[in-house]
């Protein structure tokens, strides 16, 4: 049996965290050690395929909805701006009114 360390074994949390060949070796011979095969890591493969395929959906229809969003506020700032230019154009035509009602025939 290989010797990893005092406080070392196998397939722990320590050997993993430095990525060492070695560390994932042992940690294979561990987990085949404990009855966990091939068949778990194909299962596990396959959840994370599933998950990463989910994952690329969730961030396509997150980029659609901020494509409409942003079209959304488009139209909504165009919107506003002819809005005022109407509100405007209203307050202009409201004081041209007041003047012209201003002048009158003199009494």
């Amino acid at each position: 049996m290989l010797e990893l360390g005092p406080r070392s074994r196998p397939g722990s949390a320590a050997d993993l965290a430095g990525g060492s060949c070695l560390a994932l070796f042992c940690a294979s011979v561990a987990c085949s050690e404990r009855g966990v095969g091939v068949d778990r890591n194909q299962e596990l493969l396959t959840r994370i395929r599933q998950l990463q395929e989910r994952e690329a959906g969730a961030e396509e229809k997150m980029q659609e909805q901020l494509e409409r969003s942003r079209q959304c506020q488009q139209s909504l700032d165009a919107t506003s701006k002819r809005l005022r230019e109407k509100e405007d154009s209203l307050a202009q035509a409201g004081e041209v009114s007041g003047a012209s009602a201003g002048l009158g025939p003199p009494s």
